[in-house]
């Protein structure tokens, strides 16, 4: 196991090259007694800017936020469209939906290989020599309990992923164990992960799954996190890294190869995981406050995707992001000065460039 490695504070560049692509983070923000929205544009990571939008909405206490993605439910679970799934057309494509807290909006997420969403069948399996890209759409629901779910198609159809020539909508059906989509096709459910709550002062019971290769880590009890994958006959724990701490969140990197955990005392541990369940403590971060939000960075500097071993942003109750690694850096980006009610990772297309939804 790497010895533990500290969490440092490293001056924010001024210097802003130029560069087709803009990546940002979103950060949407709880405050106190308040409705209304701010916005503001900071300089960020070599030139990149981090777009930020407040939402003041109401304090909230710390138990009762849930993970994003998982309605809040006492004694409950997350909403069932919420998961991952499999598409028989589209092998080891991700494929996944995330709804929002009031069960009625979200989005389906996933990546392709490049280039060849016009044949219409292709499969992601791993190869390093081609490129991927990552596309999310907008769903709706009539009501959080709906069969049916309405996906607004953009520059590809849903199903077969080929070019569409207008934007346009389609309705799938709730099948029992999986999405049934109009031409017949059904995206059966894959290693689902909901999020549990189980009162107001009880710390989650929470599972997350990686989007590749069926690795899965969870936390079924306070301070523990337990790893598994799909050759492996049993799980691993760990206590000591948030030994007397609550498990806020649980974060996969698009290969699953590295996993990031977080506790409501500051600590952030970094991971090393495998197709046999084992796990490696990489480094962990100590940093003030709970921290509950955690995303990958997934391009590089240059614009190119980096979903091998990308850093990752992360931040929660203080309102501080920062950006670290597995090798033990860490540096302060951002203090927003207001709770991290939501953190998103999303590149801004160049000029004159097509969209790949």
């Amino acid at each position: 196991m790497a010895s533990p490695a500290l969490c440092s504070h490293a001056p924010q560049s001024g210097s802003r090259p130029k560069s087709r692509f803009v990546l940002a983070l979103l950060a949407m923000i709880c405050w106190q007694m308040s409705r209304h929205s701010v916005s503001a544009f900071l300089p960020g990571f070599q030139g990149r800017r981090l777009a930020i939008q407040a939402a003041l909405v109401g304090l909230v206490p710390q138990a009762a936020k849930a993970e994003e993605g998982a309605p809040v439910k006492k004694g409950g679970r997350a909403s069932k469209w919420y998961g991952i799934y499999e598409d028989p057309k589209h092998p080891s494509c991700d494929r996944s939906i995330v709804i929002a807290f009031d069960g009625t909006k979200g989005k389906i997420e996933g990546y392709d290989l490049s280039g060849a969403g016009d044949e219409g069948k292709f499969n992601c399996r791993k190869r390093r020599d081609v490129q991927y890209y990552d596309w999310s759409l907008k769903v709706s629901l009539a009501n959080k309990d709906a069969n049916e779910l309405v996906v607004e198609q953009a520059g590809r159809d849903i199903v077969d992923r080929k070019r569409i020539g207008q934007p346009s909508e389609v309705i799938a059906k709730w099948d029992g164990d999986g999405i049934l989509w109009p031409d017949g096709t059904k995206w059966p459910s894959a290693a689902v992960c909901p999020v549990f709550r189980d009162g107001d002062d009880a710390g989650r019971d929470m599972s997350r799954c990686s989007l590749q290769d069926g690795r899965m880590a969870g936390a079924p009890a306070e301070s523990a996190v337990t790893f598994s994958g799909p050759a492996c006959s049993s799980a691993r724990d760990d206590r000591e890294v948030h030994r007397d701490s609550r498990i806020m969140s649980i974060t996969f990197n698009p290969h699953g190869s590295r996993c990031v955990t977080t506790d409501n005392n500051g600590v952030v541990g970094v991971w090393k995981t495998d197709m046999r369940g084992l796990c490696n403590q990489m480094c962990h971060y100590r940093k003030t406050g709970a921290h509950d939000k955690v995303i990958f960075r997934t391009m590089t500097p240059s614009g190119e995707p980096n979903l091998d071993n990308p850093p990752f942003f992360f931040g929660g109750e203080q309102g501080i992001i920062y950006l670290a690694d597995d090798f033990g850096l860490c540096s302060e980006r951002y203090k927003i000065g207001s709770p991290l009610l939501l953190l998103e990772y999303y590149r801004e297309k160049a000029p004159g460039t097509r969209d790949q939804p």
